[in-house]
């Protein structure tokens, strides 16, 4: 009798001790809850702890234009409102990881890494020396080169290049049955519902900086210029062949904005003479050319966009802003998306689920061991 009245009395000493466990559940429950209804704000709370760039704002609809940070150098990845890639330029070879990971991380981030096209504007290094890498770690289908011959073709009406890794590169291409073709005046490209047209060279100049491809992008009303590293001088030439270009809603200035790259050496003739701007992109970073010049930031807030700003104030640059994205639909927005280096990039979610596994780990595997000890200890007594 008094056995079984010792076996009661710990019966109910370990339910008493077995109690506070599911208070102890309560507090893990609760931030597990919290944790989960968290979710419906990741792109806020990805966006404040610099997880990933925020490209919420960006729609199915956009043509998406992203303004690679590359340093002092050009890379501008295009996706098409039909899904269809192009890139522009790929940047010096010092950037191949910061080309590397925003390729990935954001622009191709659960998409198929292909590019439809591949625009080289002109062969010196800062916008082409990634050319061979991409050829050989991404699906291409066709190369775009610029009129400018290699050593050893016969091709009226260009410079000859000696840059031997864009050499390279252009036989890489031939060597692996990639589509390679050269860039004239007049070229136009459908893809979707937009056109990709080329204006620029309209003839033959002394530099290969001079002979840049200039691009101009248009849907659903607007115009996207993108001068390469063409200056104020071609860039008037191109425009000569196309009066009806009065307008241009986006301007990607050419040459890094150097000191000619919106006005002519006098600074008495200006590029928007000719053209209107609402928006323009300077790809620039650290150099020791001076870009962007004095004098190109002073045309830039001499131009009136509106009453109250200038066009200055309409300009974002990679060397202060990072990467830059453009969504264009009816209108065009601009947003600073960031140094590269900037973001983890890994998704909340993925934080979330491992928060909640380690709060799991530590309520419940503790407290399997303290039943098995409790169940043990009832059995010898």
């Amino acid at each position: 009798m008094k056995g079984k009245q010792k076996k009661n009395k710990v019966n109910e000493k370990t339910i008493q001790q077995e109690k506070p466990w599911y208070f102890r559940l309560l507090l893990p429950c609760c931030f597990c809850v919290i944790l989960v209804i968290s979710l419906c704000f990741s792109s806020s709370i990805e966006r404040i702890l610099k997880l990933q760039p925020n490209l919420s704002i960006l729609k199915n609809q956009d043509l998406e234009i992203h303004f690679i940070d590359v340093g002092q150098g050009d890379a501008i990845a295009i996706r098409f409102p039909n899904d269809k890639t192009m890139l522009v330029d790929t940047g010096p070879q010092e950037a191949n990881a910061m080309l590397g990971t925003y390729l990935n991380q954001v622009f191709f981030k659960g998409k198929d890494r292909a590019f439809e096209y591949l625009y080289i504007t002109h062969s010196d290094l800062d916008h082409s020396g990634n050319l061979a890498w991409i050829l050989q770690n991404y699906e291409v289908k066709h190369v775009i080169r610029p009129r400018i011959s290699i050593e050893g073709e016969n091709i009226d009406n260009t410079i000859v290049t000696t840059e031997q890794s864009y050499i390279e590169a252009t036989h890489y291409a031939t060597e692996h049955h990639i589509s390679i073709d050269m860039t004239y005046v007049g070229d136009c490209r459908t893809i979707g519902n937009v056109s990709v047209r080329t204006i620029g060279p309209t003839t033959t100049y002394t530099t290969t900086n001079a002979m840049s491809t200039v691009l101009l992008i248009e849907y659903n009303g607007n115009k996207i210029l993108l001068a390469g590293d063409a200056e104020y001088e071609q860039l008037k030439d191109a425009l000569k062949g196309y009066p009806d270009i009065k307008h241009v809603q986006l301007f990607k200035i050419g040459h890094h904005g150097s000191k000619t790259s919106l006005q002519n050496e006098e600074q008495t003739e200006n590029i928007f003479d000719t053209i209107k701007v609402d928006y323009a992109v300077i790809s620039v970073g650290r150099n020791s050319y001076g870009h962007p010049s004095v004098e190109t930031l002073q045309a830039l807030s001499q131009y009136q966009v509106n009453s109250a700003d200038t066009l200055l104030d309409h300009t974002m640059m990679t060397i202060q802003d990072g990467n830059i994205v453009a969504s264009i639909m009816h209108d065009i927005k601009l947003y600073a998306v960031g140094k590269t280096d900037d973001y983890a990039y890994v998704s909340y979610w993925v934080i979330v689920v491992v928060i909640i596994s380690i709060i799991l780990v530590i309520t419940f595997v503790p407290e399997g061991y303290r039943r098995k000890y409790r169940k043990s200890k009832n059995q010898k007594i």
